[in-house]
Order: structure tokens, then sequence, then C-alpha cells
């Protein structure tokens, strides 16, 4: 067990004044630590806001469903899972068209938490709105591997 832990999040700053109108704005990432207090609190708020998407992939995997327990909005070796299965190590990502614009982030976060013993299962929002029964049979074969 680790006796300390510090969770980064990004936080995008201004580096310039308001560009004039029409022109782009750059952005550059700074690295702020956050606690794991922070990290929790903010899984709370997300909690409260769930996409339409979220919502019908929980009614699946909601109280022991599916045989296992699963967290909604679970922070995860620095990362907030949608939803995670701690006692077999699964984690289930629900991802909207923004996920299209960020797929090197999503692929380096899967890396490294595969890279500690989490296997990542992602659907799509247009999977889970259309065939929830899918996406319940899909999580159940994940979960037998």
């Amino acid at each position: 067990m680790r006796a300390a832990q510090i969770f980064f999040l990004l936080r995008p700053t201004l580096t310039l004044p308001s560009p004039p109108i029409g022109e782009r704005v750059q952005l550059r990432y700074t690295f702020l630590m956050a606690d794991k207090p922070t990290l929790i609190a903010r899984a709370r708020e997300m909690r409260k806001g769930q996409s339409r998407a979220e919502k019908a992939v929980w009614d699946v995997v909601r109280g022991n469903r599916l045989g296992v327990k699963f967290r909604r909005q679970h922070p995860v070796e620095g990362y907030i899972a949608d939803f995670a299965c701690v006692e077999a190590m699964l984690i289930v990502e629900v991802d909207g068209h923004s996920h299209d614009l960020q797929q090197d982030y999503d692929a380096e976060r899967t890396r490294k938490l595969e890279a500690v013993g989490w296997r990542v299962l992602r659907v799509t929002d247009d999977q889970a709105l259309s065939d929830s029964g899918a996406v319940a049979r899909l999580i159940q074969a994940t979960l037998r591997q």
C-alpha cells in the first residue's frame, strides 16, 4: 500500500492576453498536484452530471446485476473511471463524440491503467443508447476472461 498518493490534474492556462477576434487561442497545459480528497470530490461532482449513455450503462451494472459490484465515477490511479469493478480489475469507459478528438490521450490512459493490472473496456455512446443488452453481454464476456 502506498504511504502517500499524489494525483495530477491538467488545467489549461492562457499564455497570452485574448487574441483579436477570429484568431486561435493557444493553450498551454500546466500540471497541478491534487490530493486524493480533491479527486474524490471531483468524482462526486461528475456522478451528478452523468450523460444519458452513462446512465444507460449504470442501469446495466448497478446493484450487482452482473454478479459483481461496479462503482461509478471512481478514482483509479489518478484518473476518474466511468465505471470500475475493483474485484475484477475492470474499468468500463463510455466514450462520447468528444473522445474522437482525444484518442491519443485515451490510448495513453488505457496503457497506464493496464500497466498496473486494470482491464479497460470502451463502449461508445451509440452502443450504450441503442442496445444496452449488447453492452451488458460485452461486459459479462469481459468479466469471464
